[in-house]
């Protein structure tokens, strides 16, 4: 059965459903609803999207821009699900590509031959056995190990099949300035190499020898030759003149192929690497040709004596390698036998699928590192504070204790002041002093000095107590 996919209506539902969970509602592959996003121009999720959304950092949602593609398509869900060739998306005003005939009665001639003829039902053919992933690695959270699970199903899956064409159509606009700076190398060495080859040719019919040509003898051409470019820098493809074509065809497929799984492709500072960015892991890819040595006879052009050359021979080998954080890099894929390179392109994206795995746990292990700093920050805060609190209160309790013994001393200075006041008093009745009203005078202003020297009456008054209910009584 045939249903109609709108672009409108499947742009939103693909931003808020996962992609397989859709493909379930609808009852087709998640490649075949993938197809039909890109004949309908729709801009789909990054790869890392819903892995993001769980912790609340999902990218954002891209416009669904204009476009001269179709508005919808048909897909015919019986057939995405038995896998015949039906399962491609279909413009709705295209003409059906199924081979249907026209039905016969079941009287007619032909009909009774072919029921009589038909054979015996064949039993249904028993279940596939399950095949178990092996990813490599053991992720530390489950959701993790899932996302990884899948991921390697799908790119072992023929929806995510990376063909590599022998001539590209288009390039990736991270690999279309490499091209052109490769191609300029190119032509400088098979004009080189000419001009090499016509030097040799006029040695042989001259007596003395000449100097070789310019565009030869530089040090570029010398002593990089057979590989394009300059061997003393980092490229992202160190490759010959048999095997450039190949290359590039191989890393055009792998930017695009890159775009389609949600990474970011860019093409490093001096065509160092080709870079895949997917959430924090950044994976450097480049490409090199295997060379090989072996020795050529080479004619001395002062003594005219053959000597032997050991030289650089190319193989046409390609080995494509991945980096991370600078390191020399590892092989993930390479020519074999009668495997080429184009048939092992799904185990660089397995390779950065374990790269995401492995940044998020880093990243997870930096905050908890920063979270563990943090809260040793907070403590020794917490301690400092406290630290603080308490030498506050040694302090106030010395200066209160401070305070006391100055107005105990205080008060003992007053009690000696009433003493000496009261026993110049006895002394006048005894002797009888005529002057009576001086030794009054005196006496007040004493006992006022005294007053003000004894702390007890702004003691009480602190506490809330009345200074004369509290003095003894006689």
């Amino acid at each position: 059965m045939a249903i109609r996919l709108e672009r409108q209506k499947l742009y939103e539902e693909v931003w808020s459903t996962p992609f397989k969970r859709l493909a379930a509602i609808y009852g087709v592959p998640a490649p075949t609803l993938r197809d039909a996003c890109i004949a309908m121009d729709i801009p789909l999720p990054r790869a890392d999207h819903w892995a993001k959304a769980e912790f609340g950092k999902a990218s954002p949602r891209l416009a669904l821009p204009p476009t001269t593609h179709p508005h919808s398509v048909d897909v015919d869900q019986e057939a995405a699900t038995t896998g015949e060739s039906a399962a491609e998306p279909r413009h709705p005003d295209a003409e059906p590509t199924s081979s249907a005939t026209t039905a016969l009665p079941a009287s007619h001639p032909e009909t009774v031959q072919a029921t009589a003829s038909a054979p015996a039902a064949e039993p249904p053919p028993e279940p596939e056995p399950e095949i178990k992933i092996h990813t490599g690695m053991v992720c530390e959270l489950p959701e993790d190990q899932q996302w990884l699970i899948d991921r390697f199903v799908d790119e072992r899956s023929a929806g995510f099949h990376i063909a590599v064409p022998v001539a590209p159509k288009r390039w990736h606009p991270a690999v279309a300035p490499l091209r052109e700076w490769l191609e300029d190398r190119r032509r400088e060495y098979q004009a080189a190499v000419r001009e090499r080859d016509a030097w040799e040719r006029r040695q042989q019919k001259r007596r003395h020898s000449q100097s070789r040509p310019e565009s030869f003898s530089s040090w570029e051409l010398t002593m990089n030759y057979p590989v394009l470019g300059d061997t003393h820098r980092p490229l992202v493809a160190r490759i010959s003149v048999d095997t450039y074509d190949r290359a590039l065809a191989i890393l055009n497929a792998l930017a695009f192929a890159a775009d389609r799984r949600g990474f970011q492709v860019t093409l490093r500072e001096e065509r160092e690497r080709l870079r895949f960015s997917l959430e924090a892991a950044h994976l450097d890819v480049r490409i090199a040709e295997r060379l090989d040595e072996e020795l050529r006879p080479k004619q001395s052009s002062s003594s005219g004596r053959t000597e032997s050359e050991k030289v650089k021979v190319p193989t046409g080998q390609l080995r494509v390698f991945v980096e991370r954080w600078g390191n020399g890099g590892v092989c993930v894929a390479e020519d074999r036998g009668d495997r080429p390179i184009e048939e092992q392109l799904h185990r660089i994206f397995e390779h950065a699928y374990r790269a995401v795995t492995q940044g998020r746990q880093l990243e997870r292990e930096a905050q908890r590192r920063a979270l563990a700093q943090e809260l040793r920050r907070q403590e020794a805060e917490i301690r400092r504070l406290q630290r603080e609190e308490e030498e506050g209160r040694r302090r106030e309790e010395q200066e209160r204790r401070d305070h006391l013994i100055r107005q105990a001393n205080d008060w003992d200075q007053a009690e000696r002041i009433r003493a000496y006041v009261a026993y110049v008093a006895h002394v006048v009745v005894r002797r009888g002093t005529t002057d009576r009203q001086e030794v009054s005078r005196w006496r007040l202003w004493a006992l006022g000095v005294a007053n003000d020297l004894d702390p007890t009456n702004r003691v009480l008054e602190t506490t809330g107590q009345d200074p004369e209910a509290a003095k003894p009584r006689d």
